[in-house]
């Protein structure tokens, strides 16, 4: 009598811990695909930026564009790290990057960079030394690219961006 009742208690536990396993089976695979509201997002992120690259690379950012002017540099005549960013992006999208590292270094060269620093610190390694400082460390990078392309003076400094033709002038 002794053994049937611990045969059935051991019966029902490898049930509940086959079903808890089919449980953990089911409720993972739905983590790991891809929910359809989730991949229409993206699919829409994706359509935008490619809507406003290829605009961008048809439509130079010149005095005359619609583009906004940095607030900065229109206030005081002082480049800002992002000004010419724009023009770079534009420039890069056609395929001429030597200009467009003449237009803003920082992004150009800077945004592969940051792109290998966070995925290398903050995916794999977030309790490293380098995921505390890594803000700061840009921070004092920016920094430093603001001063430098400032001095001697903003317009004789050879980081300060060119300024771009008119579309008119550029076709000639």
């Amino acid at each position: 009598m002794n053994r049937t009742p611990a045969i059935q208690d051991a019966a029902i536990q490898d049930a509940a811990i086959q079903d808890a396993a089919i449980q953990d089976a089911a409720s993972s695979a739905g983590r790991s695909r891809l929910r359809p509201t989730k991949l229409l997002g993206f699919v829409v992120l994706v359509a935008v930026l490619g809507l406003a690259a290829w605009c961008l690379r048809m439509m130079p950012p010149t005095d005359q564009s619609m583009l906004p002017k940095c607030g900065l540099h229109e206030m005081t005549g002082i480049h800002c790290p992002g000004c010419g960013a724009t023009r770079a992006t534009h420039l890069l999208l056609n395929g001429r990057l030597l200009d467009a590292l003449r237009c803003n270094a920082l992004l150009i060269a800077g945004m592969p960079a940051f792109g290998l620093l966070w995925c290398g610190v903050y995916r794999y390694r977030r309790d490293s030394k380098w995921a505390r400082h890594l803000p700061w460390i840009l921070g004092v990078v920016v920094l430093a690219f603001f001063v430098v392309r400032n001095v001697p003076t903003p317009a004789t400094s050879p980081f300060a961006p060119p300024t771009m033709e008119p579309r008119s002038a550029a076709i000639k």
